[in-house]
């Protein structure tokens, strides 16, 4: 792992997926700061996609994203995505949003800013988004089933069915 770290290295980015955490099987923060890798911050207030390493070594951005895949999507999307086009000088990159109805209650469960996959339905004029059936963070298919995310705040702790939302599209 330290060799293919270092060759990784050489990139302006380096992008790891999974072995973040705190687990045993969870190497990639101890062999990144043993290949000089100066870590910046190791955990996002997110869900999903709270064991998320980023760092730096000279001129390389590197990022330690979770390993769930809705995780990771999750995190790239918000982390990544964005480094890699204002490295490329793009300053107009943030994802379209659309307003929608909320067809089910959304439960925050907790402090951190929380992704809930929705699909859009066209009902009459208005959109309306509908909740994943699951919001686990291993549920790969939630995120080719979604159109785009709806996103709670930290400190909302639930979004009522009826109300208008923000949803940012992923397509």
């Amino acid at each position: 792992l330290l060799a293919r770290i270092k060759e990784g290295l050489s990139y302006q980015f380096l992008i790891l997926s999974g072995g973040v955490s705190v687990g045993d099987y969870d190497l990639v923060a101890d062999v990144l700061r043993e290949a000089g890798v100066k870590m910046m911050f190791w955990k996002v207030a997110v869900k999903p996609g709270k064991p998320t390493f980023f760092g730096m070594r000279k001129d390389t951005l590197v990022f330690g994203l979770p390993g769930y895949p809705v995780s990771s999507m999750v995190n790239f999307e918000n982390l990544v995505r964005p480094a890699i086009f204002s490295m490329l000088g793009q300053r107009d990159w943030q994802r379209i949003r659309v307003k929608a109805i909320l067809k089910e209650t959304v439960l925050s469960g907790g402090k951190r800013k929380k992704f809930i996959r929705v699909k859009l339905v066209k009902e009459g004029d208005n959109y309306m988004a509908v909740p994943a059936p699951s919001q686990h963070s291993g549920v790969l298919k939630s995120m080719v089933w979604a159109d785009g995310f709806l996103i709670l705040p930290g400190e909302v702790e639930r979004i009522e069915k009826g109300k208008e939302v923000s949803v940012e599209l992923l397509r």
